[in-house]
């Protein structure tokens, strides 16, 4: 039981913790209040847009969590058909 839910758990898990970690950044750049940040985070994580922070480092910064969303959202394609169809694989040659 460990293995779908890890499968499902695991890619919520990466997102929760940059959304958690850039909201501390936005945070610690005088982003009051911390939803506020939050909401940065969010946004820039997601690449929806609708939030843009002011100053060029606090753009960069989100920038950068614009991209780690992208490589994320790669990682993801990447794991979750390629563990399912290789344990798929296994239950197939060992039968």
């Amino acid at each position: 039981m460990y293995a779908p839910v890890g499968l499902f758990c695991l890619p919520a898990m990466w997102v929760a913790l940059v959304v958690i970690g850039f909201t501390g950044v936005f945070w610690g750049s005088s982003v009051h209040p911390l939803t506020e940040a939050l909401t940065i985070s969010g946004s820039s994580l997601l690449t929806l847009g609708f939030e843009r922070p002011a100053g060029t480092a606090r753009v960069v910064v989100a920038t950068s969590e614009a991209g780690i969303g992208l490589a994320l959202v790669s990682l993801m394609i990447s794991y979750l058909p390629t563990s399912t169809v290789r344990s798929a694989g296994v239950r197939r040659w060992s039968a």
